[in-house]
């Protein structure tokens, strides 16, 4: 909340769009009843990680790094984790000579396996989803456990 007011997001695949955003925006407040002030928009990355995150003496993190959950653009869990780890490696870098390598290594260590996850299901879902008739037939065939799995990211096959 923001001084009587609240920030609202909107994520629209341009994949399946069949108009603008902002007409999915408009109709979104309008269906509650609600005023905008000043529209912002950006880009979320919704697909694997930039093959490298270190070059030189430059760390890519977050958003830059693609480090967002593909299957519903969550970035700001993973952007305070791969913060964290970026920030100790700088310090290690700077402190102590550390190559910054060692953020490459850990933060691929800690969540590479969630980002790569969330990108499958993604891929899996707009298969899924990209109708009312698919969506039907995953339903069916995939069964209300898997559904689970797949709406939370996590592997539909174990």
């Amino acid at each position: 909340p923001k001084a009587g007011g609240a920030n609202v997001g909107l994520g629209v695949s341009r994949k399946f769009a069949r108009m603008p955003v902002s007409k999915y925006f408009d109709a979104f407040l309008s269906s509650k009843g609600l005023q905008a002030g000043r529209p912002m928009g950006k880009v979320v990355p919704m697909a694997m990680p930039v093959k490298r995150t270190v070059a030189g003496q430059a760390m890519l993190v977050g958003d830059a790094a693609g480090q967002v959950m593909a299957v519903n653009g969550g970035g700001i869990p993973m952007a305070r984790i791969v913060g964290k780890v970026a920030g100790k490696a700088a310090a290690a870098h700077v402190l102590n000579g550390t190559p910054l390598s060692e953020y490459e290594r850990e933060w691929r260590r800690q969540v590479y396996k969630p980002l790569r996850t969330a990108a499958h299901t993604k891929v899996l879902a707009e298969l899924c989803f990209g109708s009312a008739w698919r969506t039907d037939a995953a339903m069916r065939v995939l069964g209300p456990r898997r559904m689970n799995n797949l709406i939370r990211c996590r592997p539909i096959f174990p």
